[in-house]
Formats: C-alpha cells, sequence, structure tokens
C-alpha cells in the first residue's frame, strides 16, 4: 500500500503531527483528480479507438476502381459502424447515406476530384467524430448560446479541448500524489532505515517525473501519448515502481 505503509501509529509530535495531517488536503486532491482523470481517459481511449478505426477503414479512395464503389464501401462501413451502438444512433444525427453518395459523382482519376473527395472526407470525419462524443456524453466547455454558432471543425476541437484538459491535469495530479506520499512519509515517521529513505527518494523522483511528462503538450510527440491506451497503464506501473522500494524492503525484514 502506497499510505497505510508509512504511518507510524505513535504519537510524533505536534507540529510534525499537524503538518502530516494538512498535507493530506493537497494529498485527497490529488487521489481526486487522478481517479475522474483516470474514468474520463477510459471514455477518451474509446473515443480515439473509433476515430483509428475511422481512418483505417473509411478513407482509401485510390484502393477502389470508381467513386461509386468508394460510395458504396463507405456506405457499408458508416452503417456497420451505426449498428455497433445501443443507445444513440449516428443516422439520428448525421444523414451519412447522403454523404456517402456525394462520392459517387466524382472523378477520382482527377486531381480536383480527389481535392473535393478530401473535403468531402473532412466533413464526413469531423460530423462522426462530433457525434461519438455526444454519445458517450461529453459536455462543451462553454455555454449553448456560444456553441450554437461553432462549425463541425470548431465543435470537435472544443471537444478534444476537455480531453487535453483531461491529460493535463491527470498526469500533473498523478505524479503530485506520489510526491504528496513521499513527503507524508517523511513526516510520518520520526526513525526511518536507509531504505525507506530511499522509498521516500524514489517517490518523489518519479512522481516529478510524472509531473513533467505533461510537458510534452508543449509539443508535437505528445499527440502520440495522447492517442494511445497508454495513459492510464503508465501510470499503475510507475506507482509500482513506487512503492516497489518499500516492498523489497520488507522482504528483507
Amino acid at each position: 500500500m502506497l499510505y497505510f505503509d508509512q504511518i507510524e501509529h505513535d504519537r510524533f509530535g505536534t507540529i510534525r503531527q499537524q503538518i502530516w495531517a494538512l498535507l493530506h488536503y493537497p494529498l485527497h486532491v490529488a487521489i481526486l483528480l487522478t481517479a475522474e482523470g483516470s474514468t474520463l481517459l477510459i471514455i477518451w481511449n474509446e473515443i480515439a479507438q473509433d476515430v483509428d478505426w475511422m481512418n483505417n477503414n473509411l478513407w482509401d479512395p485510390s484502393y477502389f476502381n470508381s467513386s461509386q464503389a468508394y460510395a458504396s464501401s463507405l456506405l457499408t462501413n458508416l452503417t456497420n459502424f451505426d449498428n455497433s451502438f445501443k443507445q444513440k444512433y449516428l443516422s439520428d444525427s448525421y444523414n451519412y447515406t447522403a454523404g456517402a453518395a456525394n462520392f459517387s459523382h466524382l472523378d477520382f482519376a482527377t486531381t480536383e476530384g480527389l481535392n473535393k473527395a478530401e473535403d468531402l472526407y473532412s466533413d464526413m470525419l469531423y460530423k462522426v467524430a462530433v457525434f461519438l462524443f455526444e454519445n458517450f456524453n461529453v459536455d462543451l466547455p462553454n455555454d449553448d448560446e456560444f456553441n450554437s454558432g461553432l462549425s463541425e471543425e470548431e465543435t470537435l476541437q472544443e471537444h478534444v479541448s476537455v480531453f487535453l484538459t483531461v491529460y493535463l491535469y491527470y498526469l500533473i495530479a498523478g505524479g503530485c500524489l506520489l510526491i504528496v506520499l513521499g513527503v507524508l512519509y517523511w513526516f510520518g515517521k520520526t526513525h526511518k532505515s536507509r531504505w525507506e529513505y530511499g522509498s521516500i527518494a524514489v517517490r518523489i523522483s518519479v512522481g516529478i517525473g510524472l509531473s513533467l511528462v505533461s510537458i510534452s503538450y508543449l509539443f508535437s510527440t505528445s499527440g502520440n501519448l495522447f492517442m494511445s491506451p497508454w495513459m492510464i497503464p503508465m501510470v499503475v506501473i510507475i506507482y509500482f515502481i513506487g512503492k516497489a522500494p518499500f516492498a523489497f524492503n520488507t522482504k528483507l525484514h
């Protein structure tokens, strides 16, 4: 256990005890944000998998001999995709039958035809992606009056911004949780072994490292982590690393 292993049940001094007690406020805030972040990231992982499916299965007009064949394949894939939902349906918010039919009039042998196909596909992708967020009841951050004037692309960007915020506070809170646990360990025990000092150092160091991962938001490389399903497992592995020195010390004794 990251917390209960570090408690010394004997009285350990008034000032030290008061500081130890006050540190539980940031501890509980970090726990709340980490737990809430992991819940929302599960939803994001589902959305990201669907978006990845769309990119792999919907956009490849060069594979088909004609625009009519592509439109037919597109309609089949979207119909199967729509049927995979249980409560809300894509057809209720977007007429993908008409959207797919728009491709059948294009000439993919020309640059103009391919450019028009890309524009149509982008518009379709935005509408399907917005539906995915609505399917998971993701609320936009602004008021309804502001949101009503947004285009599909802008609406999608607003939805994604919600999970970008989650991405940041999940990593920062997860790291701060380990840092606070390390500091609590320091104040919670008056007599510590070398292994316990090492455990404190590891928790604080790993916590700082996890929080600093959020800096990847400033670089394009963050997209790979943001779209991957590894954010939650990564934090679990890091927590295991934070616990490992104390567990090893316990076995030795």
